[in-house]
């Protein structure tokens, strides 16, 4: 047997010594401690010598025993901690309008171009301008035709140069 095993092997007898002590310490033991306990305490304390005893049913009951058994072991660790980027291999991404994103299109490592969308962004400045924007076009688009109309009334002289101007 190698050393770590018999170290492994020599720990896991002595919690599992501990653990059946501690079982057999609180078997029967009631709340109040009396004098009688200290006495016999004091005793056991100063003898190297294990003593046998014997327990009644309701202790017995009490005791339960496994089979020891070697089982995988995942030390898993839980703390809180702030993610940092590797500036190395990431880029920061500015869009031209703020808000939330609502959906990411792109799946972390996949290669993009310039250019490809990569996420959905909510944003209500920017639906606003989109609004403002289409008003200004639309009354753009009826300016000018109203120009084109009244250009054909002045060249048919239907339409004086101060009402054209």
């Amino acid at each position: 047997m190698s050393k770590r095993a018999s170290t492994t092997h020599d720990s896991t007898r002595l919690a599992m010594s501990l653990i059946c002590l501690g079982v057999l310490s609180a078997c029967g033991r009631s709340k109040s401690s009396t004098a009688e306990e200290s006495r016999v305490a004091s005793q056991v304390a100063g003898q190297d010598q294990p003593r046998a005893f014997t327990l009644d049913e309701v202790q017995r009951s009490r005791i339960t025993l496994l089979t020891v058994a070697r089982t995988p072991f995942r030390h898993t660790l839980e703390a809180t901690a702030n993610v940092l980027f590797n500036a190395d291999h990431s880029t920061q991404v500015l869009a031209p309008i703020s808000g939330p994103v609502v959906r990411i299109v792109v799946s972390q490592g996949t290669q993009v171009r310039a250019g490809d969308v990569l996420a959905t962004v909510s944003s209500p400045d920017f639906a606003a301008a989109v609004a403002d924007f289409r008003k200004a076009d639309a009354a753009g688009r009826n300016a000018d035709r109203i120009l084109q109309q009244n250009d054909a009334l002045f060249k048919n002289d239907a339409l004086s140069r101060r009402e054209l101007d």
